[in-house]
């Protein structure tokens, strides 16, 4: 940030060069010059409400006016891409109090010219309470810049605010049905799970029967081979006798 602020100074300097008077426009035009570093560096025009808010680019720290910074992605003194911005707030005091004592030298200029011996007092009482008058426009003229900015972020925050609670709710909504159907899918694989057993058990039962039935043919097999050789042999007998 401390390099981001080098190369500001550097170019408000370059700007000072560019809008400083010379020559007599120098003595005459002490307070402008002394204002020239709080032109914008990229339209030249003076950082003042309410279009020319000076607006403070991050991360780089360089300022330029609200109408320039909102037309770039890109920081105009060192092209450093611009992440946000905030309002230079410091720095927009002290052109609005400039401003201010311009204003009000001017207007004191033009009483006293209008009346430089009569009611001195009076015109420099006069002078103080314009000032004041001027300094106290000057500064509600700014704060109702900046509470306006912060009404706008605002309803822009309430909008987003109300687009995201529609959201969550369609994803509660649609969360909700398929927590739903997972129970029914649940009880429906429970269900299966349990015919799946009940099968098995039965599948078992028969192959245990199924093996017990060929134990008893394989012996009644061998019992009628078992008795049908008797039976030759007793045949084989009779035919003896006869």
């Amino acid at each position: 940030m401390q390099s981001g602020n080098t190369s500001h100074a550097s170019s408000d300097n370059r700007h000072v060069a560019k809008h400083q008077p010379s020559g007599d426009g120098q003595k005459k035009g002490g307070i402008k010059q002394h204002l020239s570093s709080h032109y914008c560096q990229q339209c030249s025009n003076l950082m003042v409400p309410p279009n020319h808010i000076p607006m403070l680019a991050i991360p780089c720290g360089h300022t330029v006016c609200k109408k320039c910074v909102d037309m770039h992605t890109r920081c105009p003194s060192c092209h450093t891409t611009i992440t946000s911005t905030t309002c230079n707030i410091m720095l927009q005091q002290i052109i609005t109090d400039f401003e201010r004592k311009q204003k009000s030298e001017l207007i004191r200029q033009e009483q006293s010219a209008y009346d430089a011996n009569n009611y001195i007092d009076e015109t420099a009482q006069q002078s103080t309470y314009r000032e004041d008058y001027q300094s106290l426009a000057v500064r509600i003229e700014v704060l109702q810049t900046e509470a306006s900015n912060i009404q706008a972020s605002m309803n822009s925050i309430s909008k987003q605010v109300q687009n995201e609670k529609r959201q969550l709710h369609s994803i509660e909504k649609e969360e909700e049905k398929l927590h739903s159907e997972m129970r029914k899918l649940e009880e429906k694989l429970n269900g299966l799970h349990k015919h799946k057993m009940e099968g098995k058990e039965t599948c078992d039962r028969l192959e245990t029967q199924h093996f017990e039935q060929a134990n008893k043919l394989a012996l009644l097999k061998d019992t009628i081979q078992a008795l049908q050789q008797e039976m030759e042999k007793v045949n084989m007998l009779m035919d003896g006798i006869g």
